[in-house]
């Protein structure tokens, strides 16, 4: 695995047994926690609440604030070396990549929309903030109705498709100020010609 890896993540995912294992792990989903190396999360962490932040909303579908991933972790998710890593744990072949940086706080959420397309792939968010269930504002999997308690420095995969699909619950008033900040998007899968 090239340089990039090893300078920003865990070097646990990097080992050969913790990629088998989580692998074996893969259902649906899975959340690799303490994902980043603690220098290199701190500062994603700072550099995400700088952001220049737009409100997207439309209320049948979502609310909630965005801008243009910071660029070292946009430089993390273009690799090719952290692609095959992706890869190698879903064994799923990747293709395009879409993402953005987010928060989400008291009234957003995002809905699921039976016109949107949904291209087969790998969903994925990393946390920047642990979170409080009772906030709402989590992250579920309808597959098997799973709900993801977000921790901070976490990212989590998940399988993307028209069976498996995901949504955030809307955040309620007791999150008040708290805000969740995550990077959030997917790979498409490369179909077999």
């Amino acid at each position: 695995m090239n340089n990039t890896l090893q300078n920003l993540i865990n070097p646990d995912y990097l080992n050969r047994e913790t990629i088998k294992q989580a692998s074996k792990a893969f259902d649906s989903n899975i959340q690799l926690q303490s994902f980043l190396k603690e220098n290199i999360f701190k500062s994603l962490q700072k550099e995400m609440k700088l952001l220049s932040y737009s409100h997207n909303y439309q209320p049948d579908i979502y609310s909630y604030f965005s801008a243009d991933v910071p660029e070292l972790f946009l430089s993390l998710l273009e690799s090719e070396e952290f692609k095959q890593l992706i890869q190698e744990i879903t064994k799923t072949k990747l293709f395009n990549l879409t993402a953005e940086a987010c928060y989400f706080k008291h009234k957003n959420y995002t809905i699921l929309n039976d016109k949107e397309t949904i291209k087969n792939g790998i969903s994925f968010f990393f946390d920047l903030d642990s979170w409080n269930n009772e906030f709402g504002g989590c992250t579920v999997f309808t597959k098997d109705n799973i709900i993801q308690q977000p921790i901070k420095n976490s990212l989590t995969l998940a399988l993307q498709s028209k069976n498996q699909r995901n949504f955030i619950k809307y955040v309620n008033h007791q999150a008040k100020d708290n805000k969740r900040f995550i990077i959030k998007g997917y790979f498409t899968q490369k179909l077999n010609k």
